[in-house]
């Protein structure tokens, strides 16, 4: 083999090389999508769409029911407190060790018979509601009924 076979295989091999890079970037690029949205976009787009949705039983078929956009680190009191804001509603808690106990809402207070409970996704909470942080998606319900202690 000749020194000028060596150079042009050389240059052959480079030449395909460059192709090759070359093709993959582009196959890269076009498999994303021609008018796919940044990942920057995209998550902006999932967060406006998340929502949580917040329910106020009062009894007797009075309730109330509101969609908030889901937050990363919200909890069960929180997006109540921000539906008590919205919604004009008295909101009356009380700080303890555990965490916030609501003592009424609109002036629904606790007693002996009725008292604020939460759910989350029907299942009622099991720590203070202050704690409980949310999952995009679920469904919080405040109910205010008879006591299961």
């Amino acid at each position: 083999m000749t020194h000028k076979s060596r150079i042009s295989i050389f240059l052959l091999v480079i030449l395909v090389l460059v192709l090759a890079v070359l093709g993959y970037s582009l196959t890269k690029s076009f498999s994303n999508g021609y008018n796919a949205l940044p990942k920057t976009e995209e998550l902006q787009l999932e967060k406006e769409n998340s929502e949580v949705e917040v329910v106020i039983d009062f009894g007797n078929n009075n309730k109330l029911e509101k969609k908030l956009n889901f937050e990363q680190g919200q909890t069960a009191f929180s997006v109540l407190e921000k539906t008590a804001q919205t919604e004009s509603l008295e909101l009356e808690t009380q700080q303890y060790d555990f965490g916030i106990l609501v003592k009424s809402i609109k002036g629904y207070e606790n007693s002996t018979d009725l008292a604020w409970i939460y759910f989350i996704n029907g299942e009622s909470g099991s720590l203070a509601s202050n704690k409980y942080q949310l999952k995009e998606g679920d469904a919080v319900e405040w109910k205010y009924l008879k006591p299961n202690y």
